[in-house]
């Protein structure tokens, strides 16, 4: 990142991409002059199957994900921007900024000039208030006796380091933690909850105890089948990317930019789809779980895990499915029945259940109560997991 290089011929990607708009992105690094194709090539792993291999891994996701991006590439589509999302990371950030640009400026002046006519339309002068009220605690800002808000102790160390310029992080590392002993570090951008189960150096495991504070997860061997090769990885794919997937699976086209390979492996995935009668078919059962297929974007897959977790459900996200352990087809059908008779979940209650809430740069210094609006509005959609498990329960 940052580094502009003209004179590129061809960009190779290995895995699957996560968005078009970061595939148009990365594709226009190369073929900048005149006259020269912008050239891209993708290299996916799949695995070998066998008979120990989980339904969701004989589906080739990876392939068949970026063969959807490309199309919708090739179509013209892109992601929209997601509205009404509160960001309140960066406008911590932008309120430092701008108390340190002028020495000091009144709450009601930079409420106006960030959020009634600014960027951050979606914070009200309520939520503005409890965010000064929590950054003063912090000592991140202070007011004067004529009502100016200036920096604090630890907001003028904030300012003045180099990493303050940057709007984004890298994800928060939890340490996970198994009889006393440090197994490693994982970013952890799902949701955590106790006793959820989730897969790290190749193996499942479930959370006995989740310390947000210190970033701890303790845990403990989840003996379950074989390990899907999904991981938990940090993509927020889009509704229509899915849905072209499974387009795509249930189709017969071959895009011509395949070679051979991707060819034969698209076969396979489809001939594995079918198999499984996923074109109508949302729910297996295999081994001792029960595997989810909604074909939504990584929003609604989540909020509709968040609702199962706070059931007591074991649920882990293995890819394309929800997973849940020790549950049947028909026990499942009745907990997403009685999410269906609920209505549409409140995003801010459902928030309170996650426990890895801070996941943006400054997500550190919100209170929990902003920490579960912003997390509500940014990664829950329960309007559409409702109309979503309605769909499936309907059928």
């Amino acid at each position: 990142m940052g580094i502009d290089v003209g004179a590129v011929l061809s960009i190779a990607q290995v895995g699957a991409p996560m968005s078009v708009a970061s595939t148009r992105q990365r594709l226009g690094r190369s073929g900048r002059r005149a006259g020269d194709a912008a050239i891209a090539r993708f290299y996916i792993t799949v695995p070998d199957i066998d008979d120990d291999l989980a339904p969701q891994d004989r589906l080739h996701s990876e392939l068949v994900q970026a063969i959807a991006i490309l199309n919708l590439l090739l179509e013209g589509w892109c992601e929209p921007p997601i509205v009404g999302k509160l960001h309140l990371s960066t406008l911590i950030q932008q309120l430092l900024s701008l108390i340190a640009q002028y020495g000091g400026v009144r709450a009601d002046s930079a409420w106006q000039v960030l959020c009634k006519t600014g960027p951050f339309q979606s914070v009200d002068r309520a939520m503005f208030v409890k965010l000064l009220r929590c950054l003063g605690q912090q000592e991140l800002i202070q007011q004067s006796q004529d009502g100016s808000l200036l920096l604090g102790v630890k907001g003028d160390r904030q300012v003045s380091h180099y990493s303050f310029y940057s709007a984004f992080a890298t994800p928060q590392e939890y340490r996970i933690l198994y009889e006393g002993r440090t197994l490693g570090t994982l970013p952890m951008n799902i949701p955590l909850s106790k006793d959820m189960m989730f897969i790290f150096g190749g193996r499942r495991w479930k959370a006995l105890m989740v310390d947000d504070f210190q970033q701890i997860v303790e845990v403990e061997p989840a003996p379950t089948g074989k390990t899907p090769t999904f991981t938990g990885g940090a993509a927020h794919v889009h509704d229509r990317i899915r849905q072209e997937m499974f387009r795509l699976y249930g189709s017969e086209e071959v895009p011509s930019y395949l070679d051979a390979n991707a060819q034969q492996l698209l076969r396979e995935a489809r001939d594995n789809f079918a198999q499984y009668s996923l074109e109508r078919t949302y729910v297996l059962e295999y081994e001792k779980q029960s595997l989810l297929f909604c074909w939504q974007g990584d929003t609604v897959m989540n909020t509709i895990l968040v609702q199962l977790l706070a059931r007591g459900l074991k649920v882990c996200r293995d890819d394309l499915a929800i997973a849940v352990d020790k549950t049947s087809a028909s026990e499942l059908f009745m907990h997403l029945g009685e999410l269906v008779d609920e209505g549409p979940a409140d995003a801010v209650e459902l928030a309170a259940t996650v426990k890895n809430k801070a996941i943006e740069k400054c997500d550190r210094f919100l209170s929990d109560e902003l920490l579960c609006f912003n997390y509500a509005a940014s990664h829950l959609d329960t309007q559409k997991a409702w109309e979503t498990l309605k769909k499936i329960v309907d059928l």
